[in-house]
Formats: structure tokens, sequence, C-alpha cells
């Protein structure tokens, strides 16, 4: 399964798990056997080929607050 949407345009789940993998390699399971999860990929420019997954993981939890905070603009 590819990936074909944007964090920052993909609406996330109130309930949402974050599963991040290998920047090369992926996660080590088929995500084809889980039909309501979804995969995303994080916007980069420039230079940047890959991001650390701590600095993914804070971008993630940071795109799903922004979208779950009270009075968030839709």
């Amino acid at each position: 399964m590819g990936v074909d949407r944007q964090l920052t345009t993909f609406e996330l789940a109130k309930k949402s798990a974050f599963v991040l993998g290998h920047e090369e390699w992926g996660h080590s399971f088929n995500l084809d056997d889980y039909p309501e999860a979804s995969s995303v990929a994080i916007p980069q420019y420039g230079q940047v080929e890959s991001l650390n997954v701590a600095v993914a993981a804070s971008i993630v939890m940071y795109e799903y607050v922004r979208q779950h905070q009270p009075n968030a603009d839709p």
C-alpha cells in the first residue's frame, strides 16, 4: 500500500493510534491486513529525504492536537 495522503490534509480521527516505521523499510507488518488503518506522509521540502522517528512523531502529534484542540480551525 503506497502513501497517497499528506498529513496536513488528512483528517485524523479523534481516537487514533500512530505507528511509525523505519525510514527505509517502513513497519514490520502488512498494512493491507488492517483495512481501517491509513498511511500518511509528512510533507518535506528542500534537500531533506527522511526524518528522525522522534521528529516525525512530534510532527504527527502536533498535527493531531492542532486538529482536535477546542476552537480549532476547520
